[in-house]
């Protein structure tokens, strides 16, 4: 399991082989104060091979006492689970993530909205949704196959993200359908909307080059709905309103950004 040799471990502690410093001393300190208050211990443990890679350990330390109770030896029996921790973060990245394109899917966005909506209202600040899709993707689908369009897909998620600020969201909902969630756009309205619609613009220009594929270019656009949020709206509802404006994107003619307003 560690890639010691009995000759290699003799004389050295546990430690001094395997500790990969991947747990803070809190950890160790009251691992010690269970096993010499003669109690039994179990935990796991990220440790460190001999060559240098790191595995999860299952561990359990039982003390082992004389006639007088004094602890003599300590009995450890380790098990290597990192097959099983790596299949656990597997399921649980599936469970938040598309598996497609590796964004955000409608599970973790709601999660974010819901944050974003309670960071608005603690900061006083607007926040903005995006719902987009692409133009004619399933004409592209149906000609080039869905091999081919999941290529696109994946290309579309690049661009998207390349268009975004570090710390702006964007997840798939499926099919060609993306929401792109902006966080903390100032906390006058004039700035957010003229912030949100410049992002708007900057979304779609990343759609100016074609999409190539086997020496071919495909022209690519997309239509996109927005809407600014505060604090005190429900998010189901803003997702519902930017779809309307999406919905009324592709009314107009496609390859267009509208956003909603409330007052209408």
């Amino acid at each position: 399991m560690t890639g010691y040799h009995l000759g290699e471990a003799l004389g050295h502690t546990p430690h001094e082989l395997v500790g990969s410093g991947k747990q803070e001393k809190i950890f160790y300190t009251h691992m010690w104060e269970t096993i010499l208050s003669n109690q039994p211990w179990h935990g796991e443990v990220i440790n460190k091979r001999k060559n240098g890679q790191l595995y999860y350990e299952s561990l359990q330390i039982t003390p082992v006492s004389d006639d007088h109770g004094n602890i003599t030896h300590f009995i450890a029996i380790k098990e290597d689970i990192s097959d099983r921790k790596r299949a656990e973060e597997e399921m649980e990245h599936l469970a938040f993530y598309d598996p497609l394109t590796d964004l955000p899917n409608r599970r973790l966005l709601m999660d974010r909205i819901e944050r974003a909506i309670v960071s608005a209202k603690r900061y006083q600040t607007f926040g903005a949704i995006f719902f987009l899709d692409l133009d004619y993707f399933k004409r592209i689908n149906d000609e080039l196959g869905h091999d081919v369009g999941d290529l696109l897909l994946q290309d579309m998620a690049r661009r998207l993200q390349n268009s975004l600020r570090q710390g702006d969201s964007i997840a798939r909902l499926g099919g060609d359908e993306f929401v792109i969630l902006l966080e903390d756009l100032g906390d006058t309205k004039t700035f957010a909307t003229q912030y949100m619609k410049a992002l708007a613009q900057k979304v779609q220009d990343a759609f100016i080059d074609p999409f190539i594929y086997n020496e071919k270019s495909y022209s690519l656009s997309i239509s996109l709905g927005g809407i600014l949020f505060t604090g005190t709206q429900d998010a189901k509802i803003i997702l519902k309103n930017a779809d309307s404006a999406l919905y009324e994107a592709k009314q107009t003619g496609r390859h267009k950004s509208c956003f909603y307003n409330e007052n209408t």
